[in-house]
């Protein structure tokens, strides 16, 4: 039984789920995109398209994590039961209610422009980019609604396609017009002597990009759901039940089941707005202080913008890597749950907490050493900025992943509730962090850094309380929890030497090389000085290396450098 079990666990990495990877592309191509921007309108550019930016994938994340879902998981419980008049129904509906958002959300944003930027972000040029921006909400509300759909109908690919087709053609046109808009920038900032303005077109250019390519993807997603309409109704034509569930109902059921995940979904997501509302109050408040006192003051906006584009970019991938560690595992863990597998599911979930610990202790050590010379490589005028965030903020990645795990346990065993206490609290939480850090003038007061801390101060209690609620659901041992700890214990102190013998090295080399060889060196130091200590303290072993994802290419490295 216990055989059969582990058989088990392992098909869920063996498989490929394209939906995991198609997220991961296109999460990747919205953070090189935050990059890309920052080499053509500048870290003050970045800066004022940062909020306007958060905004609309705020209202994205609520319709995909809230109707989008109930959507998905409303009509595939139809269409399994050949209800399809049932299923269309409930699209019928669901279209409605996205219509309804979209419209609202961006008539409001649009509506109250001025207030929004001049009063939420303290970015009074911010209202241009909002007003383009507003649009935008109401396609991809549909465009969220149509993806769940097609998921709910047992196909996958539309999404896909639809996913990394808006990465792309966001990269794409928004790259090309926030630099012609950018040049058109220059002229009228030359023209009102105010040299924000070619920032300011720049990010409002970026923000016609994202307009355009979310209208395009709707229109492909529209014209997919035209094409599929007729197998539809010929399913539609098979379905014999007689009894129609009533328009009410529907709505209900879908509001029940999309209001609290897309509450939870805000409230984890809107973080970086609120940071950066704080942070720009706070320094409008001490810049005078500091200008009396003779200091040199690197403006709020292109600070922002550097910590926007490059630090969480940055920070961002890496949790996005750490985060496919346990992507497929969450299901396997669930399902085994439910079929009252209980202590398989319970050593799939130390299996899956031992790999993220494995693969993502070292990463955060490998990112605090490279952080001076990758921000030389992907900086701009203020690199000295990244190279001090990255060691702020790069447990993250670890926190980051777990939360992840545990987000997806909580939201698999319907435990919506749980979810929104969890970030009620973490929010909260982080908004008391981010005032002690960020109220205080002088050397007391930590600045950017301290937005960077207070993330992951909050990210970190928000991943004990999920680990809690995970375990006290389901009955986690002390045999459980003692293999846990010894294995974040035994994997800090190995991470944690060998990345004390790659800041030796990259220290004396630093002035030698160059950076991206110098990444390289680190690395491969790193990895090896790593793995050789787990496995002399035997916390390794060639069938755990199997077990992780991509542990077949370290199995090889390690076998390669003779340490297996």
């Amino acid at each position: 039984m216990r055989k059969s079990n582990t058989s088990n666990y392992k098909n869920p990495h063996e498989k490929s789920n394209p939906l995991i990877h198609a997220g991961f592309i296109a999460l990747a191509a919205g953070l090189l995109f935050r990059i890309l921007l920052m080499s053509l309108i500048g870290e003050e550019g970045v800066g004022y398209f940062a909020p306007v930016n958060e905004i609309f994938v705020l209202c994205s994340l609520f319709i995909t994590y809230g109707l989008a879902e109930a959507t998905h998981s409303l009509v595939k419980y139809r269409i399994k039961r050949e209800q399809y008049k049932s299923a269309r129904r409930i699209f019928k509906c669901a279209a409605l209610l996205a219509l309804l958002f979209g419209v609202a959300a961006g008539f409001l944003i649009l509506l109250g422009n001025r207030f929004i930027a001049e009063v939420l972000l303290l970015q009074r040029y911010s209202w241009l980019p909002v007003c383009v921006m507003a649009p935008a909400v109401i396609f991809i509300s549909l465009t969220c609604l149509l993806r769940g759909y097609f998921q709910g109908t047992g196909t996958r690919i539309p999404t896909v396609h639809s996913l990394v087709l808006e990465q792309l053609l966001t990269i794409g046109l928004g790259t090309l017009l926030s630099a012609v808009l950018y040049r058109y920038g220059l002229k009228v900032a030359a023209v009102l002597h105010n040299n924000s303005l070619k920032a300011v077109y720049g990010a409002t250019g970026a923000a016609l990009g994202v307009l355009i390519a979310a209208v395009l993807s709707f229109l492909h997603l529209l014209l997919l759901y035209l094409l599929y309409r007729g197998t539809a109704k010929k399913q539609i034509y098979r379905d014999s039940s007689r009894n129609a569930e009533p328009k009410a109902y529907l709505y209900g059921s879908l509001l029940r089941s999309a209001v609290p995940y897309g509450l939870v979904t805000v409230l984890f997501g809107m973080t970086t707005l609120a940071d950066q509302r704080m942070y720009y109050y706070y320094q409008n408040i001490f810049r005078d202080i500091f200008t009396e006192a003779g200091e040199t003051v690197v403006d709020k906006v292109v600070v922002w913008g550097n910590y926007y584009g490059i630090y969480l970019s940055v920070i961002g991938f890496l949790t996005a890597c750490g985060c496919l560690v346990p992507a497929k595992a969450i299901k396997a863990v669930s399902a085994a749950w439910l079929r009252e597998e209980y202590r398989a599911s319970r050593d799939q979930l130390t299996q899956t907490i031992n790999n993220i610990v494995i693969v993502t202790v070292p990463l955060v050590f490998f990112t605090a050493v490279i952080a001076e010379p990758l921000a030389v490589i992907i900086g701009q005028g203020n690199s000295d900025i990244t190279a001090e965030l990255i060691p702020y903020g790069c447990a993250w990645i670890l926190f980051g992943t777990v939360g992840y795990l545990c987000y997806g346990l909580l939201k698999q065993f319907d435990k919506v509730y749980q979810l929104l206490l969890l970030g009620v609290g973490s929010f909260l939480l982080h908004l008391a962090v981010l005032y002690l850090l960020l109220s205080q003038a002088g050397p007391t007061g930590m600045g950017i850094n301290g937005v960077a801390l207070s993330n992951v101060i909050s990210v970190a209690c928000a991943c004990v309380g999920g680990l809690a609620l995970v375990f006290r659901l389901m009955q986690y041992g002390q045999e459980w929890l003692r293999r846990c700890l010894r294995i974040l214990v035994i994997t800090l102190i190995c991470a944690g030497v060998a990345g004390m013998i790659a800041i030796l090295i990259k220290t004396a080399l630093m002035p030698l090389l160059p950076e991206f060889v110098v990444i390289l060196i680190c690395f491969v130091i790193i990895l090896a000085a790593y793995l050789l200590l787990m496995i002399l303290l035997r916390a390794l072993t060639e069938s755990e290396l199997e077990k992780i994802p991509g542990g077949t290419a370290l199995l090889t490295l390690a076998k390669f450098m003779h340490l297996l």
